[in-house]
């Protein structure tokens, strides 16, 4: 979870982050992951994004919306986008 946290950190050009001095988290955080073994074995999903390309865009996105764009016309865009990724 940091490092994901440090690449959206890394993306987002203002983001102000800081870490508790101790791992301790929610009684459930040790239960969440993303995991795409199941879709992918089971309906042959597969990521078009890498991980970095995927917070990029989710960092511009936020960007975005601060500056005023229109959420959900942003979202059909990058919809779209993904849909056109080989």
């Amino acid at each position: 979870m940091r490092q994901l946290v440090e690449l959206a950190r890394g993306a987002f050009d203002s983001a102000g982050v800081e870490f508790a001095s101790t791992p301790e988290g929610p009684h459930e955080a040790d239960w969440l992951a993303l995991d795409i073994s199941k879709a992918r074995q089971l309906l042959g999903v597969r990521p078009r994004w890498r991980l970095q390309e995927s917070i990029d865009r989710t960092m511009q996105w936020y960007r975005d919306v601060r500056c005023g764009a229109d959420p959900r016309s942003l979202c059909e865009a990058q919809i779209a986008e993904y849909e056109t990724t080989v």
